[in-house]
């Protein structure tokens, strides 16, 4: 098996693991919106760290990146397109 097989295999068992912290029964109180916050939120992590690491890592080409629009404080949140 390749490196970078295993490596994928391993990221994805960890990935696993945050089942644990989205569902766990003593810090969440269960309702479907905390549950799917809870997914959001780790979603939006994975989201943030890969970009961080795999698409602006590299130091002799430093990018500036925005996580949200420009203009979105102007655009009213119903509607947002």
């Amino acid at each position: 098996m390749s490196d970078v097989r295993q490596a994928w295999i391993d990221f994805c068992d960890e990935l696993k693991g945050a089942v644990d912290y989205v569902f766990d029964d003593d810090q969440v109180t269960g309702s479907a919106v905390d549950e799917a916050e809870g997914v959001r939120h780790v979603l939006r992590s994975l989201v943030k760290a890969s970009l961080a690491t795999f698409e602006n890592a590299d130091a002799n080409y430093p990018e500036l990146g925005w996580s949200h629009r420009a203009d979105a404080a102007r655009v009213p949140a119903v509607g947002r397109r």
